[in-house]
Order: structure tokens, then sequence, then C-alpha cells
């Protein structure tokens, strides 16, 4: 084959891939990991953080902004299963948006251990109808963050504050009516 033939069918074969190219996008969650606080060494996966007995839920962005034509995403949890679940299997994804929120449900047991780390791995693909009622399934992706367990931290709360603030009030109050009667004192002599 010559260079031009070559050049040419080159050409035609990119036309005809370009109407298969996929808009279909998954957004990693950053909402309630501290915009990635912490990042495990060994894959470099954002993090996270969550205490024994609690629930937390972890938004996926699912976008499709090229094209006219709305997409049906079927979504998997492959790694996970003992903590994390996700409400429906399939979204519809319409074109030019990209803001579907696809959410993914995490419950820690109170009886986790410190320490412990779960990896979540949410696979996300487009399906498309076919003749006779068959399902394809096209283009995928997939998400992963690890669940790190952690101490709870106590945090003083409003009511603790409201007594140091009663505190410090009464004992100005004091110092200001001692004050002020030793000048009273002083006037009069």
């Amino acid at each position: 084959m010559k260079r031009g033939e070559l050049v040419l069918v080159s050409f035609i074969l990119v036309i005809m891939l370009i109407g298969i190219v996929s808009a279909f996008g998954v957004g990693q969650p950053c909402d309630n990991f501290k915009c990635y606080g912490i990042v495990d060494s060994s894959d470099n996966l954002p993090a996270l953080e969550m205490t024994k007995g609690e629930v937390k839920t972890v938004n996926v962005n699912l976008q499709n902004m090229v094209g006219n034509e709305s997409v049906t995403v079927k979504a998997e949890i492959k790694e996970g299963l003992s903590i994390a679940s996700i409400n429906q299997d399939t979204y519809l994804v319409p074109a030019q948006t990209s803001n579907i929120q696809a959410p993914l449900v995490i419950r820690i047991s109170s009886s986790a251990v410190v320490g412990d780390t779960t990896k979540i791995v949410v696979e996300f693909k487009t399906v498309t109808s076919g003749a006779g009622g068959m399902v394809a399934i096209g283009t995928g992706m997939t998400i992963s963050f690890d669940v790190v367990i952690i101490e709870k931290v106590e945090q003083a709360s409003a009511y603790d504050n409201v007594w140091l603030w009663v505190v410090l009030i009464a004992v100005i109050a004091v110092i200001i009516a001692l004050a002020t009667k030793k000048k009273g004192k002083n006037k009069f002599k």
C-alpha cells in the first residue's frame, strides 16, 4: 500500500470512529473527603475518614457534556460491598449535563476497628437497548477510594463554651463592681 493510500484509509477510519466517541464521564467524589485529605501511599487513592457507627453519603458526579443524546448508565459496586451501597443501579444522564448525582452510602459498623481500611470500587457503564430487547454495555469508567476508620474526636460542645463565657463575664462584672465601689469610697473622703 502506498503512503497516499494509507493516509486516505486512516482519514476515513478516523471519520468513521468519530461517531463512536462517548461523552460520558464520572467525577471522583470530593465532598466528605476533606477534599482528598488523606492519600494512601500504595496507589495514591483519595481516602474518606469515618468513625465507628458513622454513615455518610458520597455523591459521584455523572456527566454527559458532548453530543445531543442522553445516556443510561449502570452502576455496580465491585469492591467494598460490606460497607457501601447504592440506592439505584441505573441513571439517565441527559445530554449537556454535568451534575447528575449518584449517591453512594457508606455505613461503618459500631464494631469496626480503628485503623482498618476498606477499598471502594464502583464501576459505571453506559447501556443501550438493542434489537429484540437485548441490552448492550458500552463505555465504562471506574472510581475508587479508600475508607479509613479513625478514632472519634470529641469536640467541645456549644454548652461547654457557654459556661466558659458566663464565668468570664461574671469575673469581669465583679472586677468592675469592686473598682467602682473603691472609686465611690475615695470620692467621699
